[in-house]
C-alpha cells in the first residue's frame, strides 16, 4: 500500500527524520526563547526558523501523501517536570475561521473566540481536507506523555478504541487527521517533550480556516 492508501486508512502514520538534525538545532535555540505558560502556544507563527521548518514538513508531506497542502496554523507544545498536564481523549474540531460566511454556509457550528480568533466545529468532510504533522522537537518516548492514538478513529464518531503510543525521534514527523481521537499522559521522567503541531490544509481551504494565510 501507497503511504496515502494507509494515511487514509488508519488516519495517522509517522515519517522519519523529516527535518535533520543540524536544522533542528536551530529550532530547539528560538524556541528556548519562547515561554509557554499553560501547556501550549499559537504566536510561534511568524518565526522565522519554525517557518523554515514548517515549510520543510509541508514540502515532504506533500510528497508522501501526493497532495497540495499549506501551513495554516501552528501551536507549540511544551511538556516538561514543571510544566506537566494530561489531556484526556478527544478530536481537534474546533478550526480558527477566517471567514464566517462561508463556515456558516457550509454548517460549522459552535462559534466561539479565543484570543482574538474565530473557533468553530466544521462538516465531516473538512478534516479531511486537514492534515495535522506533529515535529518532534525532542524524543517522544513512554515516559515523557508521547502522543497516543486510535487508529481509524477517525472514520466513526466513536471516543472508543486502543490508545497506542506513537514514539518518535527528533525530527520524525507523525501525521495525524484531526478526527483521529488521541490523548497523552503526564511525563514521568525529567525528559522535556516539545513537539511542533503545524496544521496543513489542501489549497481550497486557503484563506477560509487557518491563522497565518
Amino acid at each position: 500500500m501507497t503511504t496515502a492508501t494507509v494515511f487514509r486508512a488508519d488516519g495517522i502514520l509517522r515519517l522519519g527524520q523529516v527535518i535533520p538534525e543540524a536544522d533542528l538545532a536551530q529550532v530547539r535555540a528560538h524556541l528556548d526563547a519562547v515561554t509557554v505558560s499553560a501547556g501550549s502556544r499559537r504566536d510561534v507563527w511568524g518565526m522565522p526558523v519554525v517557518m523554515e521548518a514548517a515549510q520543510a514538513v509541508a514540502r515532504q508531506v506533500t510528497a508522501a501523501l501526493a497532495l497540495h497542502l499549506e501551513v495554516a496554523w501552528i501551536t507549540y507544545f511544551d511538556k516538561r517536570e514543571d510544566r506537566n498536564w494530561l489531556v484526556p481523549r478527544h478530536r481537534d474540531e474546533f478550526l480558527p475561521i477566517r471567514d464566517r460566511d462561508w463556515a456558516e454556509q457550509i454548517g460549522c457550528r459552535e462559534f466561539q473566540e479565543k484570543e482574538g480568533v474565530l473557533y468553530g466545529i466544521a462538516p465531516p468532510w473538512v478534516y479531511d481536507r486537514i492534515v495535522a504533522a506533529r515535529l518532534a522537537v525532542d524524543r517522544n518516548h513512554g515516559d515523557n506523555g508521547p502522543l497516543e492514538a486510535v487508529s481509524g478513529s477517525h472514520r466513526t464518531d466513536s471516543l472508543d478504541g486502543e490508545l497506542v503510543a506513537w514514539e518518535a525521534e527528533p525530527g520524525d514527523v507523525v501525521l495525524m487527521h484531526p478526527r483521529c481521537v488521541h490523548a497523552s499522559r503526564k511525563i514521568r521522567t525529567p525528559d522535556r517533550r516539545r513537539v511542533l503541531h503545524i496544521n496543513l490544509i489542501h489549497g481550497d481551504l486557503v484563506g477560509r480556516v487557518g491563522i497565518g494565510l
